[in-house]
């Protein structure tokens, strides 16, 4: 990919991005203007029961509480009322796939994709196995272990994320050395982490927003031929890549 194509890359998922997490915020006030909340009763004695106001009057109230009873209460014990959204369902456990798109920087730009498949457990963990696209100085394909940490389970919450494994080298056309492909691709090794902002939106689908640092390192070899019958000698010239880049991605949990 030559440097105005990755720019125009750049700037369509820039573009994506702020269109994505313009309809998410948006998503926001639709959801709390929906029949998604519950109401808060506050007793005088201190008790606080939720749940949903089937009626009222002047001196009663009917409510059905968390697990489906339904209880009446004297006007006369009730402190107030309050209507508040309903926390998200988050699963406590349970298979999940996420997709996430961006871009890097450091002495060059690109762009990065990755896809991963895992499995959300103890509510804020989840742990899968993920590849990727990673079109940088030289393309390669990044398979590998990912771990994330949500620090909370409201509609907005910080997340941390790690992940290791392999970089395997898949060069472009303008990126192979006499437009000859690599007798050898060698992976090496391929390391990202960070810290992101997820946007909960329901049934443990989520948009985030992350930034962190990226590692990939591999070796392609290219024969030595003879230059006047173009026959290999036997010998290699070889091409060590190690790159260190900032990178920021959107990403779609589901």
């Amino acid at each position: 990919m030559n440097r105005s194509s990755k720019h125009a890359l750049i700037l369509l998922l820039a573009v994506l991005l702020l269109g994505l997490l313009r309809v998410a915020s948006a998503q926001q006030p639709r959801q709390q203007q929906s029949k998604h909340h519950w109401d808060v009763l506050y007793l005088k004695n201190g008790s606080v029961i939720h749940g949903t106001v089937l009626a009222h009057d002047s001196t009663n109230i009917r409510m059905e509480n968390q697990v489906k009873d339904t209880l009446v209460y004297p006007a006369q014990e009730i402190a107030q009322v309050v209507r508040v959204p309903r926390p998200l369902r988050v699963s406590r456990q349970g298979f999940y796939g996420m997709i996430e798109a961006g871009a890097q920087f450091s002495r060059d730009e690109g762009a990065v994709l990755r896809a991963v498949a895992g499995y959300r457990f103890a509510w804020q963990w989840q742990a899968g196995i993920g590849i990727g696209l990673d079109d940088y100085e030289l393309r390669s394909v990044p398979v590998f272990a990912d771990i994330r940490y949500d620090f909370s389970r409201k509609t907005h919450s910080l997340f941390l994320y790690a992940g290791a494994g392999i970089s395997m080298p898949w060069p472009s056309g303008e990126q192979k050395i006499g437009n000859e492909d690599p007798e050898q691709k060698i992976p090496g090794l391929y390391v990202h982490a960070g810290l992101g902002h997820k946007i909960r939106l329901r049934n443990n689908n989520s948009l985030h927003l992350s930034a962190g640092y990226s590692y990939a390192s591999m070796t392609t070899k290219y024969p030595i031929r003879d230059w006047r019958t173009g026959e290999p000698l036997g010998t290699y010239t070889t091409y060590n890549y190690s790159y260190n880049r900032v990178t920021i991605t959107l990403g779609y949990s589901f």
